[in-house]
């Protein structure tokens, strides 16, 4: 049994890994590299791949494969992966929102996820919970017409663990090379590797960098203008007209905003239990590579320019309690082990909040008291003070099950208190689990508001009591829903769109659609740029915020 063996005996070394993730944008910095979503890399990275039919002989090859397999991970606890389908003969035109109320509202089936692919041949591979779920799906879909097409329907295999995938590609590579020379990889230290992958522009001064951004963003709006052009051709002698002006661009691109701070500016980053790349030894540190591609292993951060030195010091306090636990770090790929995370985030105030993730695995809620306890001495009268944490939260999280949700993180000590905190989230789920979290730690000045953007948006501008508004979004890497969207374009009382956006080339789809021509699609008049500002919030990387004035065409002069 992991974490069962004594102090004195001698074990493998484990490291702790990090991953930054103070705002979505930052994923792809290193890619999914957190091992609470680890878990779900096998779930919602789906490839073509998986398009061979699921034959009962390849099924039950899926089933019983060895420990080594790339589908062990199905034994290892609940995954949708195991009852999914693949639906065939999608309308080329289709969108997940589309598809999933035809499948929830029209068919009452009941999709745990949904995954669109292909280009001209659309298909999509569609989870359950469970394998009635999947059987009445399928009886459902096989022959039911959607937008006039005929769907065709047929179980899917699970996808393949990409750690393990990746491995055993490398092995076979191995073997086929095995006689040809190898080249020899630079002998670069490990945290100086760890360093070119979090801040890969550190080598730059920082008006290099600035002007490199700049240039990306030049791009990026020529790029747009080349786009609506193609969709609006009422708009080619505005276009004309901003790019003779702009130097191609579609609207003026202002100087981009220096940050005022290029060093230890993180405020929140999450370091997650694990074993280092070289040595075994206990560390913290950042994974080289994501799981996807094969990485489970890390090194160091301490060269990382971006990382506060307060936030380093309690990283390593707190690998120091690790290494005397009798618990062993949690595996993504085994599924064993116990120390999963250490969130810590840093104010300006000079606070410290730490939030200590454990999978509970099969502890007694008694052992789980007791390290809570230990915990909690550790970091208030133990070695851990030195660091000046000022509030300490314990989380249980394990790998999702196919129902209900994880616990909320409990507060062990420290400072909880604020004036009045309003959140607002479209999970009902969500909102159920803030509100018990805030009666669980006693805290009474809080408030929740549930419901998506499209849902609550009339309501917000009747609020507003104006026929001009200016409305300002701030989605996460991915865009806004096309929903969301829409719901901008049809609302007349929406004058000028301000939108933020942390990654402008995965955002390109929003402001395409925003410019499309009006349509029963589209309802209201087209938006067009106006004039673009960028900010620099990520020095020695090659992110940049961009913020896009949009206006209303019809209000365009």
């Amino acid at each position: 049994m992991i974490g069962s063996r004594s102090k004195m005996e001698k074990s493998p070394k484990v490291a702790v890994i990090c991953e930054i993730k103070d705002k979505s944008c930052e994923e792809k910095l290193m890619g999914p590299n957190s091992e609470l979503q680890a878990d779900e890399n096998m779930n919602e990275e789906q490839t073509v791949d998986n398009t061979k039919e699921a034959s009962p002989m390849c099924e039950a090859n899926v089933q019983n494969d060895s420990a080594s397999s790339q589908y062990r991970y199905i034994q290892c606890g609940f995954t949708s992966e195991v009852y999914k389908i693949e639906v065939g003969n999608l309308p080329q035109f289709v969108h997940y929102g589309q598809l999933k109320k035809e499948l929830t509202a029209k068919l009452k089936l009941k999709p745990h996820k949904i995954k669109i692919l292909g280009n001209n041949v659309k298909f999509a591979f569609v989870t359950f919970r469970c394998e009635e779920d999947r059987e009445e799906a399928l009886k459902k879909l096989q022959g039911h017409r959607f937008k006039k097409r005929e769907l065709k329907v047929k179980k899917a295999n699970p996808i393949a663990d990409p750690l393990v995938k990746k491995r055993n590609l490398h092995e076979n590579n191995n073997e086929i090379n095995k006689k040809q020379p190898k080249k020899e990889e630079p002998n670069i230290p490990v945290a100086l590797r760890v360093k070119n992958v979090v801040t890969p522009l550190w080598e730059k001064n920082y008006l290099e960098q600035l002007k490199l951004k700049e240039s990306n963003l030049h791009a990026v709006l020529v790029k747009l203008g080349r786009k609506i052009e193609k969709i609006n051709p009422s708009l080619l002698s505005w276009l004309q007209e901003q790019r003779e002006q702009n130097d191609f661009k579609c609207c003026p691109l202002l100087p981009i905003r220096e940050s005022p701070v290029t060093t230890g500016y993180r405020n929140k980053c999450e370091f997650t239990v694990g074993r280092h790349v070289e040595s075994s030894e206990i560390t913290v540190g950042f994974r080289l590579s994501s799981y996807k591609a094969g990485c489970m292993f890390i090194g160091e951060p301490d060269q990382c320019v971006n990382i506060p030195k307060s936030m380093l010091q309690v990283v390593k306090v707190f690998q120091k309690y690790v290494q005397n636990s009798d618990k062993e770090p949690y595996n993504p790929e085994t599924y064993e082990g116990f120390w999963r995370q250490l969130t810590v985030r840093n104010s300006s105030k000079g606070d410290i909040l730490l939030i200590v993730v454990m999978h509970p695995q099969s502890l007694t809620q008694e052992q789980l008291d007791d390290e809570k306890q230990q915990l909690k001495s550790y970091f208030v009268s133990g070695p851990g003070q030195s660091c000046g944490v000022t509030s300490l939260y314990f989380l249980l999280y394990s790998k999702k099950q196919g129902s209900g949700s994880e616990p909320p993180s409990e507060h062990l000590w420290g400072k909880t208190k604020v004036k009045k905190v309003i959140g607002l989230e479209c999970s009902a789920e969500a909102i159920g689990n803030a509100r018990m979290n805030a009666q669980i730690n006693d805290i009474h000045n809080v408030d929740f508001v549930c419901g998506k953007a499209e849902d609550v948006i009339h309501e917000v501008i009747e609020k507003a009591e104006s026929s001009n508004i200016v409305a300002v979004v701030d989605p996460p890497r991915a865009g806004l829903q096309i929903k969301v969207i829409k719901t901008v374009r049809a609302t007349t009382q929406i004058h000028h769109l301000i939108y933020v956006s942390c990654s402008p080339e995965t955002a390109l789809t929003n402001f395409v659609d925003l410019c499309r021509p009006a349509s029963n699609n589209y309802r209201g008049d087209c938006f067009v740029p106006v004039i673009a500002i960028p900010v620099d919030l990520f020095p020695h990387t090659p992110h940049c915020e961009l913020v896009i004035v949009f206006e209303r065409k019809s209000c365009n002069t």
